[in-house]
C-alpha cells in the first residue's frame, strides 16, 4: 500500500516548481539583495569576497534570463564594498545603492544599470564625500550602511548616517 503525499501547500512553503525546488543556487557568495522587475523578473546580487559583487536575473520560473549579462562590480577602489539597496525601475534600468571604503568609515555610492546588466555610462557611478570632512582634530569618523528610494517624480533620495568616534 502507498500513500498520497499532501500537495496541498501551506502559506509560506516554497513553491517547488519555481527554479530548483523552490530555491535559485547562487552558488558562491551571499545573497545580498532581491527585486522584482516589471516583466516579473528577478534581480539578484550576491556577494563576491569582501569587495565586489555579482548579478543575476532570473525569469519568473527561477530559470536564468538569457537576455540578462552577469556582471562583476565594485563601486569603488575601497578594501570593503557593501550593498545596502537594490531597486529597479520602470524602464528596466535598476541602481545599487551601497558603500566604499576602509573597515568602518565607507562612503555613500550608487551605480546605475541598463536592463540587459550593463553598466549604465551616462550616469555612472556616483561615490559622495563624507559629511563631515576634514574630520575634527582628535576624532574618528565612523558610518553606517546607506539606504534609498526612488520618489514619485522619479528622483533617488540617498541617506547615510555618520558619527564621531
Amino acid at each position: 500500500m502507498t500513500a498520497q503525499a499532501n500537495t496541498l501547500q501551506q502559506p509560506g512553503d516554497l513553491d517547488t516548481r519555481f527554479a530548483n525546488q523552490g530555491m535559485i543556487d547562487v552558488r558562491s557568495g551571499s545573497s545580498r539583495r532581491v527585486a522584482e522587475t516589471v516583466n516579473e523578473e528577478l534581480l539578484y546580487v550576491v556577494r563576491s569576497g569582501n569587495n565586489s559583487f555579482r548579478g543575476y536575473r532570473a525569469r519568473a520560473d527561477g530559470s536564468a534570463d538569457p537576455a540578462f549579462t552577469p556582471f562583476l562590480w565594485r563601486f569603488g577602489q575601497g578594501q570593503y564594498e557593501t550593498l545596502s539597496k537594490l531597486m529597479v525601475r520602470d524602464d528596466g534600468k535598476f541602481l545599487m545603492i551601497g558603500s566604499t571604503g576602509e573597515a568602518y568609515v565607507r562612503q555613500m555610492a550608487i551605480s546605475r544599470f541598463n536592463s540587459g546588466g550593463s553598466p549604465d555610462l551616462v550616469f555612472g557611478t556616483k561615490i559622495f564625500p563624507f559629511a563631515v570632512d576634514p574630520v575634527p582634530p582628535n576624532h574618528a569618523l565612523g558610518t553606517h550602511s546607506p539606504t534609498g528610494c526612488v520618489t514619485a517624480d522619479k528622483h533617488v533620495l540617498l541617506g547615510q548616517k555618520s558619527y564621531f568616534a
